[in-house]
């Protein structure tokens, strides 16, 4: 979402207008499920994804039409098996996409800055999108107890109940309006410890994937934003008291990479401590095995406790540089996160 409503707010400044396309309803075998978005521009240049193929090229047609009209529009894609292939994907699914006309404004711009702030700040945070039958929208920010922030449309949005307020995006349809919530607190956020090579070219790969990514060091030299311009976030601390500076969650991933033995026991100890949904450790069998006994032996961890521990890290593509190991890291993660 960052990237396309910063692309926005760019374009914005030159006097251009805008179509964001939300995915805000999938079913069956879809490229990309709820939530999924691009914006598209006069000139027709475009940002984000809606799952490539046939589906985007076709919903890039219409918001480039759209775009001449300045209206919003609800479009549905209804893909039994020869609907999907005509399309050129190879099983069916059904998608709903909300093409939005955003014209540029000073209003429209300070509520698409403040959504990016909130998304930024890591807190509970919702972006709730409501539709009325004749496509006007409107749109606010909410908090956890449903308290609206700001709001931005053509008509008040109601404040939505508590149960489409979740860490998945959510739609319900209440009497002629439709109500889309987009939770604005990224989920499975990537934590990286060690600033080193390997990490310099994981970073881009998650990032075109749609992973945030924190880098974790304790040497501002290797954690800094030259060195990571893609990273959400640097945090520069002893890797020991890294834990007390961030938040991980059940949806979380964490990534360790550092300079030494040591250094990877210190983090992999507390890291277990998490409730983490995926952790991986760099290293040969031989270097984790002895990890793991000083685990078990010196701090008390046990041994099926640290089945959750994926070492070596990465899918086994057989490669040896750190492009190679970042790609197989990269591809590990996805692999998790469509599984989960």
């Amino acid at each position: 979402m960052d990237k396309v409503l910063s692309k926005i707010l760019q374009k914005f400044q030159d006097g251009d207008a805008a179509i964001l396309v939300t995915v805000i309803q999938s079913a069956g075998s879809t490229p990309r499920g709820a939530g999924a978005q691009m914006a598209v521009f006069p000139d027709g240049a475009s940002i984000g994804t809606i799952g490539g193929g046939a589906v985007e090229y076709e919903s890039q047609k219409l918001a480039k039409q759209y775009l001449v009209e300045k209206k919003s529009a609800i479009k549905d894609f209804f893909l039994n098996e020869d609907e999907a292939a005509s399309l050129g994907m190879i099983c069916g699914g059904d998608i709903t996409a909300l093409f939005q006309y955003l014209a540029p404004s000073e209003r429209l711009s300070r509520f698409l800055r403040q959504v990016l702030q909130l998304a930024e700040s890591g807190n509970e945070m919702w972006l709730v999108t409501e539709i009325g039958s004749g496509c006007d929208w409107s749109m606010a920010t909410v908090d956890g107890e449903c308290r609206i922030l700001d709001r931005y449309g053509n008509f008040p949005v109601q404040e939505p109940g508590l149960g489409l307020l979740g860490p998945q995006c959510a739609m319900e349809i209440i009497d002629s309006r439709i109500v889309f919530v987009q939770p604005l607190k990224a989920s499975g956020h990537v934590y990286i410890f060690g600033g080193g090579h390997i990490s310099q070219k994981l970073v881009p790969f998650l990032h075109a994937v749609f992973f945030p990514c924190t880098v974790v060091d304790d040497n501002a030299e290797f954690a800094n934003h030259e060195r990571f311009p893609l990273a959400q976030k640097i945090v520069i601390t002893a890797f020991e008291h890294a834990f007390d500076k961030i938040q991980v969650e059940s949806s979380d991933y964490i990534v360790i990479v550092t300079r030494g033995h040591e250094f990877d026991h210190r983090v992999l100890s507390k890291a277990l401590d998490t409730d983490a949904g995926y952790i991986g450790m760099i290293g040969s069998r031989q270097k984790n095995d002895a990890i793991f006994q000083k685990l078990i032996l010196e701090d008390g961890f046990t041994v099926a406790g640290l089945r959750r521990v994926n070492a070596p890290i990465g899918l086994p593509i057989g490669g040896e540089t750190p492009e190679e190991i970042a790609l197989s890291i990269a591809a590990q993660l996805v692999q998790v996160r469509a599984n989960s």
